[in-house]
């Protein structure tokens, strides 16, 4: 398998630290047996490297008044991670109430909506 990606620098940045970018690559190793073991290398390094030190509990964690930029890369990726879950029947609804009828659809400004309506499933 093959994929290209083209990403701004922010929307890279976003897509490494919403972990975007690792679940696609393992979605990708799961549906490529004959690059499973260079990626999933890959995936354990980047796991490893980004391993926290210290835990912090959700209360612990203080965030910015500013909503958190989302990319359209990582709505996709959470529609895979859910939809691998056999969360399908749920997406379409999402969808529907989205008023579209793919993710590629779905408009920048909703995006925050789609976001948190994800997050509920």
């Amino acid at each position: 398998m093959k994929m290209i990606i083209e990403l701004n620098a922010a929307e890279a940045k976003n897509a490494v630290q919403s972990g975007a970018l690792l679940t696609m690559l393992e979605a990708m190793s799961e549906f490529e047996k004959e690059t499973e073991a260079p990626v999933r290398n890959f995936v354990n390094a980047v796991k490893k490297e980004n391993t926290p030190v210290e835990t912090v509990s959700k209360d612990e964690v203080k965030t910015s008044d500013a909503p958190k930029e989302i990319s359209e890369v990582e709505i996709r990726a959470k529609f895979v991670e859910l939809s691998k879950k056999g969360k399908r029947s749920e997406l379409k609804n999402l969808l529907s109430e989205l008023g579209v009828s793919k993710v590629s659809d779905i408009k920048p400004e909703q995006y925050h909506e789609a976001w948190a309506k994800l997050e509920a499933i």
